[in-house]
C-alpha cells in the first residue's frame, strides 16, 4: 500500500501474502537466518545448515537458479 500511496485494502493484503508465501526465496532466507543465529549460542562444530542445503537441492535448480540463491542470502 505504501508502494501504491492507496489505503490498505483486502486485495492488496491477499497480494502481499501471495509474493511472501508463494516465493521459495523466502523460506530460504528465512532459514539462512535461522540457521545463523541458532550459530550464536551452539557450541562450535555443532551447528548444521542442513535444512537449509535440502531447500537448496528439493526446491531449486542449482544451474538455473542460481542467481535466486545468490539473492536470497544476500537477503
Amino acid at each position: 500500500m505504501y508502494l501504491w500511496q492507496c489505503s490498505k485494502s483486502d486485495a492488496i493484503e491477499a497480494l502481499a501474502w501471495f509474493i511472501v508465501i508463494g516465493s521459495p526465496i523466502i523460506p530460504l532466507t528465512n532459514e539462512y537466518c535461522a540457521h545463523t543465529c541458532e550459530g550464536r549460542f551452539v557450541p562450535h562444530g555443532y551447528q548444521n545448515y542442513g535444512s537449509f542445503n535440502n531447500i537448496i537441492i528439493n526446491e531449486f535448480d542449482s544451474k538455473e537458479d542460481g542467481d535466486a540463491i545468490g539473492l536470497a542470502l544476500i537477503f
